[in-house]
């Protein structure tokens, strides 16, 4: 009897592979809006995540293993749902697995790790493995060095810095709509929330999956098409490259007479692929930008940098449900009323392509006379500027609280702006 069900398993999943070949090479003829990697090492690293998705498909036979990379995830260690590979191989070092947050779940430490050093090999794993050499890992010992959360950006060298891994280049699990999986492996401890698997082999937000089935003691896998629909009704494990330690709250200021904040944010547009080789991969990165020349101006009499840029991550639930996601950082700690005007810039930040601000504003400079003075700088992203104004301090504050007229409203008694595009928000003032 054993024996026949052992072999009506292997002859299903023979029967899925052969599947998800013939449907492999009709969705990849039905592109798109679709980007396949073009040079060599574009391709080496889409391989790399063909790679690090089947060494997925091995380690989530084991439950507790499975169950510490979604313990990594939610604990929110990173942006956008995701955790690196570097982190889950060095459970005595990382910062994650000291979080309350992680510890909360009473999952395993270090499960994945030894599921993984038990599978990894160099016949079956050879751009992994080269990964790991070079990036100095060695199996059975903790990843040779961790991040520690910080308000400056990863690097973003697309070499593998020994020191950190490389977080733009490193291998990462990418979990899209991890919150509406949430309560069921939190409700339920005889749950096994099973993942469909996907490999990050081109820049689109559609793909082909291999969605998991029960065969007896051992997953089988379908291939399925995964988009942003399909990640709403089934959970999904993207494995990419990628991401960013979560930057802390920034610290309640003493309230001043003109301070002004970037308060709530909705972004409507998915400005990133559901899935990407590059990187650029899952939710939009917003940065708000302010830049001044208050008093301050360069030896050419420019502006040529931001004295101010606040990140606003949303994920691609909050853009699709368009939902509205509570920021309250400090754009400006004191607008001074001899300040006329401002830059605002909006724009989603990208690891790859640039963009140049630049215009003119009416500044105070140092000979304490108010007059036009020119900015430009760069800044990291592949799309266009979503919005650039030099905003006048007597029209901000004039309609700031109403009066406005833009069709938007209030909310929580401060104008909504530009409600219209794909990035709505407000900026409320403290007094």
């Amino acid at each position: 009897m054993n024996r026949s069900a052992n072999l009506a398993s292997l002859l299903f999943c023979i029967l899925c592979i052969t599947m998800l070949s013939c449907k492999k090479d009709r969705i990849d003829r039905l592109s798109g809006n679709t980007t396949f990697p073009r040079t060599e090492q574009e391709k080496e690293k889409a391989a790399l995540h063909t790679e690090f998705a089947n060494m997925l498909r091995h380690i989530y036979q084991d439950e507790q293993a499975f169950r510490e990379v979604l313990a990594a995830i939610w604990s929110g260690y990173y942006e956008d749902e995701r955790v690196l590979l570097k982190a889950l191989l060095a459970p005595g070092s990382s910062p994650l697995y000291t979080l309350d947050a992680f510890k909360k779940f009473n999952t395993a430490k270090g499960r994945f790790q030894q599921q993984f050093d038990r599978i990894i090999n160099k016949d079956s794993f050879p751009l992994l493995m080269r990964y790991l050499e070079k990036a100095g890992y060695k199996t059975g010992s903790n990843w040779p060095s961790q991040e520690q959360p910080s308000l400056m950006r990863v690097n973003t060298s697309v070499n593998i810095d020994p020191e950190t891994g490389g977080d733009e280049e490193a291998p990462a699990i990418y979990f899209p709509y991890s919150e509406n999986y949430r309560a069921l492996f939190q409700n339920d401890e005889q749950t096994w929330l099973r993942t469909t698997l996907v490999a990050a082999d081109r820049d689109a937000n559609e793909a082909p999956g291999l969605e998991p089935l029960n065969c007896g003691s051992y997953n089988c896998y379908i291939p399925v098409l995964v988009n942003d629909d399909y990640c709403e009704k089934r959970a999904v494990h993207i494995a990419q490259s990628g991401g960013q330690v979560a930057t802390p709250a920034p610290p309640a200021a003493s309230p001043t007479i003109t301070m002004v904040m970037i308060g709530s944010v909705m972004c409507s547009k998915q400005y990133d692929h559901l899935i990407s080789f590059s990187g650029n991969g899952g939710g939009s990165e917003l940065r708000f930008v302010r830049a001044d020349g208050y008093l301050q101006q360069n030896s050419n009499g420019q502006i040529t940098s931001p004295q101010n840029v606040i990140s606003v991550n949303c994920s691609r639930k909050d853009i699709r449900k368009k939902r509205w996601k509570e920021v309250n950082s400090i754009w400006d700690s004191n607008w001074e009323p001899d300040n006329p005007e401002q830059v605002f810039a909006i724009y989603e930040e990208d690891n790859e392509g640039s963009r140049t601000l630049s215009g003119s504003i009416q500044a105070k400079l140092k000979s304490l006379t108010i007059e036009p003075l020119n900015y430009e700088f760069t800044v990291k992203t592949k799309d266009d500027i979503i919005r650039q104004l030099g905003w006048k301090r007597s029209s901000f504050f004039a309609f700031n609280q109403g009066g406005l007229n833009n069709g938007c409203g209030l909310s929580n008694g401060f104008t909504i702006y530009d409600c219209k595009t794909s990035v709505a928000y407000t900026m409320p003032v403290r007094k």
